[in-house]
């Protein structure tokens, strides 16, 4: 369980660095609440499962901003939805590419949503909970 904690802590880091020009500032206990943004998908392959992030709107918003190389306050939200999900697919991607670099795998359409739903972060064998730039951030792993 922890080296898959690792990966999804450098899979993390490295996205949000490379993709949304942010990064990790610490770990939280849990994440915060208030009006958040959910985004789930689901793999197969070598490996089964699902992986799941979740937002604030305002940290979502911002990290959608510097996504699509807008100003904060100018995207869409149909814009920020599809980066959360895009947020989701990129990651998911960035984790298998580390845990079985020879894998085959396929990964799902983002669902993306404005409530929590089955496959939440919450309901994962991992869960990260990460302090960033814009806000907070948390990311859930299962794996079978």
């Amino acid at each position: 369980m922890s080296e898959l904690n690792s990966l999804l802590d450098q899979a993390a880091e490295d996205v949000l660095e490379n993709m949304f020009f942010s990064g990790i500032m610490g770990e939280m206990q849990e994440e915060a609440g208030g009006e958040r943004l959910f985004a789930t998908v689901a793999f197969s392959g070598s490996s089964g499962g699902r992986l799941s992030v979740s937002a604030p709107a305002s940290t979502a918003a911002v990290l959608a901003a510097g996504f699509v190389g807008e100003e904060d306050g100018s995207v869409s939200d149909s814009q920020v939805r599809a980066v959360v999900g895009e947020l989701a697919n990129v990651l998911c991607g960035a984790v298998l590419g580390r845990m079985n670099p020879a894998g085959h795998f396929v990964i799902s359409a983002p669902e993306v949503s404005d409530t929590e739903c089955e496959g939440a972060v919450r309901d994962m064998e991992i869960q990260r909970h990460f302090e960033i730039v814009e806000g907070d951030l948390a990311v859930g792993l299962s794996v079978h």
